[in-house]
């Protein structure tokens, strides 16, 4: 028996709904292909509704949990992103090894969330090192962010913080591939 007229515009709308629920469903799950997005002492995942980036905690790299605060800031409360890992050392330096794919180009961000629940002091000061080589240098008067780009000569790279002046900490660490 035929479908009358209506009966196959609503079938096809039916078919072009699922394949447009398809290519979205698809291009959500692969725009975060090769992200790294670290939530620093995050105490689960979690997705910004914002940006859909979904969010990992950093317990894989370091499970020790005594260097953790909180630090409430406003208008990131509805985010995990409100948190620190504070490494409290004596020298040296404390290093996120992130995995990449050879000869690629990527985007390392980190983000250093400052306020008193940190326990640090204003003249805290270390380097940001991808690999072995430095960056920038952050002073902990206020937040700040820093990034660069950087093409894999293996397949991980370290993002390190050295200890310079007092405790060295982070709140968010990003590794985005780039397509240059």
């Amino acid at each position: 028996m035929m479908m009358e007229g209506s009966d196959k515009w609503i079938f096809r709308l039916l078919i072009e709904w699922f394949i447009l629920c398809f290519f979205i469903l698809v291009r959500s799950t692969c725009g975060q292909e090769g992200f790294v997005s670290l939530a620093c002492c995050s105490d689960s995942y979690f997705t910004d509704p914002n940006t859909t980036i979904s969010w990992i905690p950093d317990d894989s790299w370091f499970p020790n949990r005594t260097g953790c605060r909180n630090e409430v800031i406003e208008a990131l409360r509805t985010y995990d992103y409100g948190q620190a890992r504070i490494f409290n050392i004596n020298s040296g330096k404390r290093c996120y090894n992130l995995k990449t794919i050879k000869e690629q180009d990527y985007l390392v961000r980190g983000t250093f969330l400052f306020g008193d629940s940190l326990r640090t002091t204003l003249d805290t000061s270390f380097d940001v090192l991808v690999g072995v080589t430095g960056i920038s240098l952050v002073n902990s008067s206020e937040d700040s962010e820093v990034e660069g780009i950087f093409r894999a000569t293996k397949d991980n790279i370290d993002f390190c913080l050295e200890k310079v002046q007092g405790d060295p900490y982070i709140s968010k660490l990003e590794l985005r591939p780039l397509q240059i």
